[in-house]
């Protein structure tokens, strides 16, 4: 071999090299930005508008008695600023919505609890979401610390994180100056479709066996967190349609087993069965119409578990409709 050739191919090498490092300062490049993004909200994924008012909704709240986290079996059910007047506490609501999984809850609950410890917390989530994978993007999207992202599989959070996905909605962001729509603040949560929900449901029932391993898994980090921060958590299953909701309940006695054996109190009476008249756009969303009183119900219910679990919060009498 020729020293010219010898050359060649030594330069060829370090422009490889070189190349190559470029490539990954890039990657890393983006996976920092992403990762800033997510901190702050920023991602355009799933009704990611509902995500930064959430967020915003924390860091403004220094005090909280109790904190409602979940989806939008919660969100379309409970009135979170009406239980704040009648009991005379401070509660908040922080749901997102179902594809941020149990993953995304547990987030929001890590988000809370750094800004403001509560006394009590009460996870809702819709009745299937014990028949779910794992949403590792609800994870990833709903971040605030790296630590946040430690149960997140490496290859999930690399396909996420190295993409122009996040830094294009960023920039998109910017360059709109998108407010958030005043909707979403007037009733505290993303208003809902005009059309009713009229579609069939399959299957029919739920059997006690569709509870996921990896879901139960998913529930267990929120109870291990739970206790680490020595918390008061309770788990509640949302408002779900006839006669499907009342021909599980043996799936939803195994949904409320698994939340015990994770740590969390399971709140007696839920789910709340709907006749098909009260259910909203989805068969888990209580009709808008009929909110006020849902929420009275679940008022009633967790409450009543909170005591059983000799938490103690006081609160004044509560008068007017629904009491």
């Amino acid at each position: 071999m020729s020293p010219n050739s010898s050359i060649s191919a030594s330069e060829a090498r370090r422009y490889l090299l070189t190349g190559a490092a470029a490539a990954v300062a890039l990657v890393v490049a983006i996976c920092a930005l992403s990762l800033w993004g997510m901190q702050n909200g920023l991602s355009e994924w799933r009704e990611s508008e509902l995500l930064r008012y959430q967020i915003e909704k924390i860091e403004e709240t220094r005090q909280v008695d109790i904190l409602l986290v979940g989806d939008s079996s919660l969100g379309n059910a409970i009135d979170a600023r009406d239980w704040s007047r009648r009991l005379g506490l401070s509660v908040m609501s922080v749901p997102l919505v179902g594809t941020y999984g149990f993953e995304g809850t547990l987030n929001m609950l890590r988000r809370a609890v750094r800004e403001a410890r509560p006394r009590v917390v009460v996870v809702m989530q819709t009745l299937d979401m014990m028949r779910r994978k794992p949403s590792w993007p609800g994870a990833l999207y709903t971040a605030e610390t790296l630590g946040d992202l430690a149960d997140v599989p490496p290859r999930e959070m690399l396909t996420s994180l190295a993409t122009w996905d996040i830094p294009a909605g960023m920039l998109k962001a910017a360059a709109i100056g998108e407010a958030i729509d005043p909707a979403i603040a007037r009733i505290d949560y993303v208003p809902q479709n005009p059309a009713r929900f009229g579609g069939p449901l399959y299957p029919r029932t739920y059997a006690p066996d569709a509870v996921r391993k990896d879901a139960a898994a998913s529930l267990r980090r929120i109870g291990d967190f739970c206790r680490q921060q020595g918390l008061t958590c309770l788990y509640a299953s949302g408002p779900y349609l006839n006669p499907q909701c009342a021909d599980s309940r043996g799936y939803s006695a195994a949904v409320a087993e698994a939340a015990r054996k994770a740590g969390l109190t399971p709140v007696a009476g839920t789910p709340v069965c709907m006749p098909r008249s009260d259910v909203g756009d989805s068969e888990d969303h209580v009709n808008p119409s009929r909110r006020p009183q849902y929420s009275e119900i679940h008022r009633a219910l967790i409450l009543a578990a909170i005591e059983g679990t000799g938490v103690g919060i006081r609160r004044r009498p509560v008068s007017g409709p629904g009491t």
